[in-house]
């Protein structure tokens, strides 16, 4: 019976061993070795390795009192603490190097639910910290009160660096906000939209701080966060999927469908942006006079707005959407950086002045092309188009005189 406690007790710190050393590798490998492997395969790993010790330690415990002959017979204890310690190793192991079991499918559930849980606590915490803001006093606003209700349309301080508007002024519910009067600003960094402002006027033109955009809730019109309740730095109208207005730090929701006239207008610091595939339209003048560099229009949008990028003056790069049938009126007039465009297959119609005076070196133009109107590369002096041969974008080239090379 004592050889055997004795076998049984080796047994216990060589199996502890060896699956020690494994996993030692194994995390080593994964995170030097294999590149295709997620680090959070890694960490999958890294409780076991802790429960190795654990047996190790035991094992040698018994081993001592086993030679101190302080000990005659440990052996079920042994086997029940090791067997369930394998199958930890094994479904370990499954999880690992079979991503698509079901121990995988329930480990990713769990680890997705927990990061959902601290994603929703933080959530809660950010919007409890700017719910908390204090209102700015009322004498900094410049307002008019008519049949009732009261419309903000100046501040008296152009210092100030969060705006809170007031829900209430004198007992009057704060109707509309126009935010014409504080274009310009440079100090303001957060915006906060009270219950009763249901119009908003102008967006925020040139606010070089703007950073932060919060509705508060109970508003009957407006939001500023997604379906998962998580603040976008943008104002959304409820139940129509349009973006109304954003600064340089939106992050634009899937549900939006629409961004709206002016939404992203002369916004400061707004370099990149990325629009998801459910947005279907870009309106009038939305990102006119904004400081994009590069933009990728996808190909969920069918209708991009007359003036969207007018004078936008940094733009370089950008990709159309393939389900465009038009270029309306002066897209993409002014716009000093870009030097190349392609046309896609599919646009029949350039409006007017849709190139005026942007620095176009080089367009192509797509076979579908049926009509280009007056004034659409006014200014372009140094423009090169390449049309089909044969097509009407050729034909219209050589008849007004610019340089056509074909595709």
């Amino acid at each position: 019976m004592l050889k055997k406690s004795l076998y049984t007790i080796l047994l216990v710190i060589a199996v502890n061993m060896v699956l020690f050393l494994a996993h030692v590798f194994a995390i080593f490998g994964l995170a030097f070795n294999d590149s295709s492997a997620e680090f959070s395969s890694v960490v999958h790993l890294l409780p076991n390795l802790i429960f190795c010790v654990g047996p190790l330690a035991v094992g040698s415990y018994f081993l001592i009192r086993f030679l101190a002959k302080k000990i005659d017979c440990y052996e079920p204890v042994l086997h029940v603490v090791q067997g369930i310690l394998v199958v930890c190793y094994i479904v370990s192991y499954i999880d690992l190097y079979v991503p698509n079991s079901l121990i995988r499918k329930v480990s990713d559930f769990v680890t997705e639910s927990r990061a959902e849980k601290r994603q929703e606590k933080q959530i809660m915490s950010e919007r409890n910290e700017k719910e908390s803001l204090e209102e700015t006093p009322p004498d900094v606003f410049v307002y008019d009160i008519t049949d009732g209700e009261l419309y903000i349309y100046a501040l008296n301080d152009n210092g100030l660096e969060t705006l809170v508007i007031p829900n209430e002024i004198e007992g009057y519910p704060v109707r509309e906000f126009d935010a014409n009067y504080i274009a310009d600003n440079g100090t303001i960094h957060t915006i906060v939209i009270p219950p009763n402002v249901t119009e908003l006027v102008r967006s925020f033109h040139n606010m070089d701080a703007l950073t932060t955009l919060l509705v508060r809730e109970g508003n009957a019109r407006f939001t500023s966060r997604d379906v998962k309740g998580r603040e976008c730095n943008a104002i959304f109208e409820k139940g129509t999927g349009v973006l109304v207005y954003g600064c340089r730090t939106t992050e634009i929701p899937a549900e939006i469908t629409t961004i709206g006239e002016y939404a992203f207008a002369d916004c400061a610091g707004l370099t990149e942006i990325v629009i998801p595939d459910n947005v279907k339209r870009i309106e009038d003048a939305a990102f006119s006079g904004a400081q994009l560099r590069q933009i990728v229009i996808p190909n969920s949008i069918v209708s991009l707005g007359g003036w969207a990028f007018c004078d936008c003056y940094d733009l370089e790069e950008i990709v159309l959407s393939e389900a465009l049938t038009e270029i309306q009126p002066y897209t993409f007039a002014t716009c000093e950086s870009l030097e190349k465009i392609e046309i896609p297959e599919g646009v029949v119609k350039m409006a007017e002045g849709a190139f005026k005076d942007s620095a176009l070196e080089q367009i192509t133009l797509p076979e579908s092309l049926k009509v280009i109107e007056e004034d659409v590369f006014l200014g372009c002096d140094k423009i090169q188009i390449i049309a089909p041969e044969g097509s009407y974008a050729e034909i219209w080239a050589r008849e007004n005189g610019y340089p056509v090379s074909y595709e």
